[in-house]
């Protein structure tokens, strides 16, 4: 009987793994961008004080992995 097994584990650093999403994360900010803009402004405020907070979390740790 045959086992499949890796004789070494598989490595994948931060950076790598924000690459493979890259693409994903940039679909998510601009559909957020979209959906936060409204004809009260206190929303479009908070939803771009979001965007904003949330785009540099995620900067910093594409940055930082």
């Amino acid at each position: 009987m045959s086992t499949n097994r890796l004789t070494t584990p598989a490595s994948i650093n931060g950076k790598e793994i924000f690459e493979l999403l890259r693409d994903d994360l940039s679909a998510i900010e601009r559909e957020f961008g979209r959906d936060t803009v409204s004809g009260v402004e206190a929303i479009t405020e908070i939803g771009s004080w979001l965007r904003t907070a949330l785009g540099l979390v995620a900067r910093e740790g594409r940055e930082s992995a």
